[in-house]
This record gives C-alpha cells, sequence and structure tokens, in this order.
C-alpha cells in the first residue's frame, strides 16, 4: 500500500501540540478517575467504620443505661416517699427501654468491613472516566453528571455492582 503525500509530510506544529494534549488529557482522565476510585474507597470504608463504631458504642450505651435505671429504681425503693427518686427512677428506666430497643433493632445486623472486588473496582473508575462531572463546561451537564456521580459514589459504597452497571449502560445510550 502507497502512502499519500499527507501521510508522509511532517504534522504541523498545531497538529503535534493538538495529539500531545489530547494525550495529555487522557493520562489526567485516567489520573481523575484514580483519584475518584481512592476517594470513594475511603469514603466507603469510613463508613463502615462509623456504622461498626456506632453499633458497638450504641451496645455500650444501652448497657449503661440499664445499669444506671437499676440503680434509680434501687435508690427509689429505699426512699418510698421521695416523689423526686421515683421520677428519676421512672425516666432512668424509659432511657433505658429506649436505648436497649435501638441497639435490638441494631443488634441483628453487625455491620460488615468495606472491601471491593476487582470487578468493583474497575466498574467505578471506567463510570468516573465517562461522568466525572469535571469532564465538562456545559453547567446542565455538570449538574447531571454529579447527580450521576452521587448514584455512582453510593452504589460503590454499598457495593451494588447492579446499579454501577445501570449507570454505565445509561451512558452508553446517550
Amino acid at each position: 500500500m502507497a502512502l499519500t503525500k499527507a501521510e508522509i509530510r511532517p504534522a504541523k506544529p498545531e497538529e503535534q501540540e493538538l495529539v500531545r494534549k489530547r494525550e495529555e488529557q487522557t493520562a489526567l482522565e485516567t489520573e481523575l478517575a484514580d483519584r475518584e476510585l481512592r476517594a470513594a474507597n475511603l469514603r466507603a470504608e469510613l463508613g463502615a467504620f462509623e456504622r461498626r463504631y456506632l453499633h458497638e458504642v450504641g451496645m455500650r450505651y444501652a448497657q449503661l443505661d440499664e445499669l444506671k435505671a437499676q440503680i434509680a429504681e434501687r435508690a427509689a425503693s429505699t426512699q418510698p416517699g421521695a416523689d423526686r427518686a421515683q421520677q428519676a427512677a421512672r425516666d432512668a428506666r424509659l432511657r433505658a427501654d429506649e436505648t436497649k430497643f435501638v441497639a435490638q433493632e441494631d443488634e441483628g445486623s453487625a455491620p460488615r468491613s468495606f472491601k471491593a472486588s476487582p470487578e468493583m473496582k474497575r466498574l467505578y473508575r471506567e463510570v468516573a472516566k465517562r461522568i466525572h462531572p469535571d469532564l465538562t463546561s456545559d453547567r446542565d451537564d455538570r449538574a447531571r453528571r454529579q447527580l450521576l456521580m452521587t448514584e455512582a459514589n453510593k452504589a460503590y459504597e454499598t457495593g451494588d455492582e447492579s446499579q454501577l452497571n445501570k449507570i454505565l449502560n445509561a451512558l452508553a445510550r446517550n
């Protein structure tokens, strides 16, 4: 196959600069997607830690409130005529029952640690590369992309691979 003059001729400086800028843009978009993935990982890990912390602390508060209620009830039983002690015992029991109820609701669902699969990371990175709000200058498009990015972050943090696929497929149709 013979080369044409246009293929043999060296590219103009503007064309060379454009090629270089496009390569730089591609590298920056990849780096942005990687950083977005790292940020999503940190948000998800922090969220998992927070849920575990609240679970553990909530259980401890329930135990503490139960002990306080028992102490207040014992104090009230030794002072049957003291209205203040009786009211304190009733208040302490109400608080203990309330925190116990909340702790029991939470008890069956001990929070788990966050761990994304390599496929989930790849999928999230692909979504971030395609929809990141920083990749557009149009105000309406940026707002739409911010909503999609929020959805993608939530899906990643909850491990919802199907939602990430839906977002990616919706992008492919547009």
